[in-house]
């Protein structure tokens, strides 16, 4: 059965070096900036640059959207010429054979008869 009582690791004792090290990280710590002070003045521009900013990024996003569907439209529109294309492709085939079929029943009606 197993103890519920952490056992508590012994560190090694604190070396000179190791504590100067500490008192340099204190230092630095201690070196942070306080925050500048912003007028109520900054505080309405930066609203408004918010603002301005979201606004621009619906924008952006409403013209993406656009693009994408004019991208989707356009392929759309390359697919249904392609397929026009190709039905009258196999339209010209099938022309070209009922002709060269015509053909060789007149030229065995000649024959026929000559």
């Amino acid at each position: 059965m197993k103890s519920k009582i952490k056992q508590q690791t012994i560190q090694p004792p604190i070396t000179v070096e190791e504590e100067e090290i500490i008192q340099q990280e204190e230092v630095i710590i201690e070196d942070v900036k306080p925050k500048r002070q912003i007028s109520e003045q900054q505080l309405l521009n930066l609203a408004k640059a918010r603002e301005r900013a979201k606004e621009r990024k619906k924008e952006l996003a409403q013209l993406n959207s656009k693009s994408k569907g004019l991208k989707e439209e356009k392929l759309r529109k390359d697919a249904e010429e392609f397929d026009r294309l190709l039905e009258e492709k196999e339209r010209y085939r099938k022309d070209e054979e009922k002709k060269l079929k015509q053909q060789e029943l007149e030229e065995a009606l000649e024959k026929i008869e000559s």
